[in-house]
């Protein structure tokens, strides 16, 4: 009975009641991460998969897709359930959407980014149909936001070495904009912080903390990555946690949901 009830109450009831993380649920998740990302590598290794800028173009509609299913869900189009909210609707939809990946790059080489770019796309639209968008002014406040924090990453990409790799860049200007739909949606359109530090940082300092926290964590982890051999799956999955959750803030602004 005790086991049950930590269990509802750590991991099942957050889902229904849309209050957030915790420590435990964070934790589990993560470890859960991690083991996807050990059978990736696996997979990435017997095929001679390479996780550069083509990985990213080719499987960013398919994260497009988890941010607007996860909005429809929001919205009551989907039965709010473990499926639809995550970590669920990332294992429904980007899981095989990776071994798709995968499989179409074994079979057809250097075509698999075209092929994706073209099957994601469409999968997104048939999502984009079931929404309206009245508030063009949340997103318009986004890229206000983003534009204004990511000139000084353009200034210190000259003289800071890890940020001249292409893909350290992408990883950062990603996280900025994450970080700026954040902030637009706690600030101006009384949105909350679901996850467990940054909320509890933004309670103190307000949402724009977020620009400093993402500077500070995703710095550490890019400038660790630099003598990590084979590490672009890693930034690859950075980048996910970084896109995932501003395109569905963004979403969710534009549709008012």
């Amino acid at each position: 009975m005790v086991n049950d009830d930590f269990f509802y109450t750590y991991f099942i009831r957050p889902i229904y009641s849309g209050e957030g993380y915790n420590i435990f649920n964070t934790i589990a998740y993560a470890f859960l991460l991690v083991g996807i990302l050990y059978v990736f590598h696996k997979v990435s290794e017997k095929i001679k998969f390479k996780w550069d800028l083509n990985s990213v173009i080719a499987t960013t509609p398919y994260v497009v897709l988890i941010s607007f299913a996860r909005v429809l869900t929001d919205a009551g189009i989907y039965e709010k359930g473990f499926w639809t909210v995550t970590p669920g609707i990332e294992l429904l939809i980007l899981l095989p959407s990776i071994f798709f990946v995968f499989w179409s790059y074994h079979q057809f080489k250097e075509k698999y980014v075209k092929i994706n770019l073209v099957i994601g796309s469409l999968l997104c639209f048939s999502q984009l149909i079931f929404l309206s968008y009245p508030n063009p002014l949340g997103p318009f406040l986004i890229s206000l936001y983003l534009v204004i924090s990511i000139i000084p990453l353009f200034y210190l990409k000259k003289r800071i070495k890890i940020l001249q790799n292409d893909l350290n860049f992408i990883v950062m200007a990603v996280h900025f904009f994450d970080a700026a739909a954040t902030s637009v949606s706690i600030r101006f359109f009384d949105y909350f912080e679901q996850h467990v530090l940054p909320s509890f940082m933004i309670n103190i300092f307000g949402p724009e903390i977020m620009f400093v926290l993402k500077t500070i964590f995703v710095g550490v982890a890019l400038y660790i990555l630099k003598d990590v051999e084979d590490a672009d799956m890693i930034r690859y999955v950075i980048i996910f946690l970084g896109l995932a959750p501003g395109l569905r803030d963004t979403i969710r602004l534009a549709s008012m949901i």
